[in-house]
């Protein structure tokens, strides 16, 4: 499981580009340390998520998250759950479906408070800010701070790694969201 949320909701703090970067820091960490799992639950709590959280969101940038997330992620995520949601969280979705697949579609899972999803997990795997009685999430950030810390050296070699999109046979194939823009007339 994976739990994402804002640690503090300051705006002048808030910027997804960063919260991106951590998070798939986080994972290749835990994929070099750990290994692959078989499968991955994404938990985005949205409790102070609010409409300004939302426009600072840079939409290319999102667009490129969730082309990573569906095409080149090395984790098989099969749930993605948010929980503390509010039309916020619907409006944000509702501004990035064109650019979701209709199988993340179907991953998709929002509830309207942590309680009612908490309840089908296991207290031994819910932190204890929800419920549960595995560490607190200032806790296992700690952790997971550490682990990525201590992985700098090995981070830094894994983001050296690049695609020589020069040797890629065939033509780059754009989105249907690209070809569909592309084709907008403004009067």
């Amino acid at each position: 499981m994976i739990l994402l949320r804002l640690r503090d909701p300051s705006l002048d703090l808030y910027s997804f580009n960063l919260s991106v970067k951590w998070l798939l820091m986080s994972v290749t960490a835990q994929l070099l340390s750990e290994g692959q799992q078989s499968e991955y639950k994404i938990i985005y709590d949205a409790d102070s998520y609010t409409m300004s959280h939302v426009m600072r969101n840079p939409l290319s940038a999102v667009r490129h998250y969730l082309d990573f997330g569906q095409k080149a992620s090395a984790i098989r995520v099969v749930e993605i759950h948010f929980i503390n949601s509010s039309s916020v969280v619907k409006k944000l979705i509702s501004l990035v479906k064109p650019f979701m697949n209709k199988h993340i579609m179907k991953m998709l899972h929002f509830h309207t408070s942590s309680d009612a999803f908490f309840k089908s997990l296991p207290k031994d795997q819910t932190p204890s800010d929800y419920g549960g009685t595995a560490p607190s999430l200032d806790v296992l950030t700690a952790e997971n701070t550490k682990r990525v810390e201590e992985m700098r050296e090995a981070l830094l070699a894994h983001n050296q790694q690049k695609v020589d999109e020069s040797k890629r046979i065939g033509k780059k194939k754009k989105s249907k969201v690209e070809e569909d823009f592309k084709k907008l007339e403004i009067d």
